[in-house]
């Protein structure tokens, strides 16, 4: 089973991060196997506030390291 889900200035604000997501979708669905996806806006662009944000790429790291230990 896999997802292919976005993500979102909304997302952002909520605080739902890229490993919160893939946590949510390994605890209700017992799988691993999720894409994440930046939504674009109207002019092509990612929304300014998640195009600065290098805690990204921190979240990435700490997903591949859950991953590995799973």
């Amino acid at each position: 089973m896999s997802f292919e889900v976005t993500y979102t200035g909304l997302h952002k604000r909520l605080n739902w991060d890229i490993l919160k997501i893939d946590t949510y979708f390994y605890s209700e669905f017992n799988t691993t196997n999720v894409i994440v996806s930046p939504v674009y806006d109207w002019n092509g662009s990612l929304e300014e506030e998640l195009k600065i944000d290098v805690s990204m790429e921190e979240k990435y790291y700490e997903m591949i390291n859950l991953l590995l230990k799973k």
